[in-house]
């Protein structure tokens, strides 16, 4: 048989002996169709075979690999049921453990605490202090969350700090403690009372308000509620706002006062009743009611009581707003004598008193006195500056003022060296109410006080940013008060003068002179000195114009 390929393409070939395909692929010829066909069904046999044979092979191995993947499925399995009987076992353990740690920490707290206590009974404060911190991080820890223990180791913070006068802290240990107790009444009420020792009487207003709220929500008794719309009025005393403090002193006087002078509290509502009528302007009232306050409190507690003193220091602040500063100071001597006495060196009261009457001196012009006086509370390094940082720029301001005065008192020369330190003292009192961001009243007056001091010292250009912002805060103020604007600009003009620029030098002081020359006769003088200034200022300017 003959076997031919035919590689030409497209061909075709007809005839009965014959079998093609397309070209490209093997064409056999010469082969009957039976034959062919017979090939090809053993071709199709044979790969058959094979094909089974392969199967055959392949369904083994897979068998022999699903063994395998079985066997390592069921070690993994092992392998998981004992990770998990291990990890329940390390779970137990972990809840031991934990248990035995809480159980720990909270035997360890209450040892701290019984410590604490005991500390405090023993008058080691500073350890008592560090023991309740202590405890009151553990109770806020994450394993131990004991909300009453947490608060009550802040609130015992907070009462070691007021000891020690230190009421800032003291504010801040007791607001944690209402975060843990935010309906305890007990600390509530401390927390005003902190608040109105360092002055902000805002926040003694709010917390007195929520603490006769909750009073009110729980049923508290009529004394309790009486007790707090008491303290409200001396709140809205120290906010000056005297006819709102009125009427809860009444509401108050009804349930304390049924019969007057048994009720211990009386020395305390007549103090109250005085300052109200004291902040209304209405002097004759309030000596009233602070001389009952006197009487009760010295026949009930004696002549030396720090509540006596308190009094007397009251009283002197009525003959203060009557400007008669003799019988102030007596009246402020008189309490400073007993808070001496009877207070802690580091009461803010003993420097208030030492304030008040320095303040006497310098209206009555006793300029070294009220320099001695305001030494003494700057070297004294007082409480009372740590609670309340305000009153330390009053007393700088106040005592530049003096040292001011004093460097011209007399039959004196210039003293330069007390110029000098009033210039210091008046700087460090504007930084600091500048930094307090109020006080606009003290600011202006300082400034005033500065800018006199550095002319007098021939500072014309270290005065000079003080004066524009005198000047500044003047003007904008919502009632500009006249005499003080005039003399602002002035001064301004004056500093020009010194430096011989002439121009700003004319139109300050023409200014000046225009509204000091409009007042009333009490002015005149002031004007007269103005108008000699203008006259020298347009001189340098190049003009002889009198008039401005």
């Amino acid at each position: 048989m003959v076997q031919k390929k035919n590689n030409s393409p497209n061909l075709e070939t007809h005839g009965e002996g014959s079998h093609a395909i397309v070209a490209g692929r093997d064409v056999y010829v010469g082969m009957s169709r039976k034959e062919h066909e017979s090939i090809l069904r053993q071709a199709v046999s044979d790969k058959t075979i094979e094909l089974k044979k392969e199967f055959k092979n392949k369904s083994t191995i897979k068998e022999q690999r699903i063994i395998i993947l079985q066997a390592e499925l069921r070690e993994l399995n092992t392998q998981l049921n004992n990770l998990s009987e291990s990890l329940e076992e390390k779970e137990k353990t972990l809840a031991l453990v934990s248990g035995e740690l809480e159980t720990r920490k909270r035997e360890t707290g209450e040892v701290r605490y019984q410590q604490a206590e005991e500390a405090i009974l023993d008058g080691n404060t500073d350890i008592a202090a560090s023991l309740f911190l202590e405890q009151l991080e553990l109770s806020e820890s994450r394993l131990l969350k004991e909300q009453e223990k947490a608060a009550n180791s802040a609130f015992m913070l907070a009462k070691i700090h007021a000891t020690q006068f230190d009421f800032r802290k003291a504010i801040y240990f007791v607001e944690k403690a209402i975060e843990h107790s935010p309906q305890n009444l007990t600390y509530v009420g401390y927390a005003a009372d902190f608040y109105s020792k360092i002055g902000n009487y805002q926040k003694t207003l709010s917390y007195n308000l929520s603490r006769l709220k909750l009073q009110i929500s729980e049923g508290a008794d009529e004394h309790s509620i009486a007790k707090t719309k008491h303290k409200l009025a001396n709140t809205y005393n120290g906010l000056l706002k005297p006819k709102e403090a009125l009427p809860l002193l009444n509401q108050a006087r009804d349930i304390f006062f049924p019969d007057a002078l048994k009720t211990p509290l009386s020395g305390i509502l007549y103090n109250s009743y005085g300052m109200a009528y004291l902040h209304l302007g209405d002097h004759k009232n309030a000596q009233k009611y602070f001389r009952k306050a006197i009487k009760f409190d010295k026949k009930n507690l004696g002549e030396d009581h720090p509540n006596v003193a308190i009094r007397y220091n009251n009283m002197g602040l009525v003959f203060q707003n009557k400007k008669i500063y003799r019988k102030a100071i007596s009246w402020f001597e008189k309490a400073l004598a007993i808070g001496l006495d009877k207070l802690d060196p580091r009461d803010e009261s003993i420097a208030i008193r030492k304030i008040n009457i320095g303040v006497c001196y310098i209206e009555l012009k006793d300029y070294n006195n009220a320099e001695i006086i305001f030494d003494e509370l700057i070297e004294s390094e007082s409480q009372l500056f740590v609670n309340l940082p305000s009153e330390l720029a009053n007393v700088y301001r106040i005592s530049g003022i003096a040292l001011y005065n004093n460097a011209y008192s007399g039959n004196r020369t210039k003293d330069e060296q007390r110029l000098e330190k009033s210039s210091e003292y008046l700087k460090l009192a504007i930084d600091m109410i500048r930094d307090s961001g109020n006080d606009t009243l003290n600011l202006t007056q300082t400034l005033s006080f500065m800018v006199c001091c550095l002319r007098a010292r021939k500072m014309p250009e270290a005065a000079m940013p003080y004066a524009k912002e005198w000047l500044d805060l003047a003007s904008k103020k919502d009632k500009p008060i006249l005499p003080e604007v005039g003399i602002a600009n002035y001064n301004l003009g004056g500093l020009y003068l010194d430096l011989e620029d002439w121009e700003p030098a004319v139109r300050h002081i023409s200014f000046a002179y225009k509204i000091i020359s409009s007042l009333p006769g009490d002015q005149q003088g002031l004007a007269k000195t103005i108008a000699n200034s203008l006259k020298k200022a347009k001189a340098g300017f190049g003009t002889n114009k009198l008039n401005p």
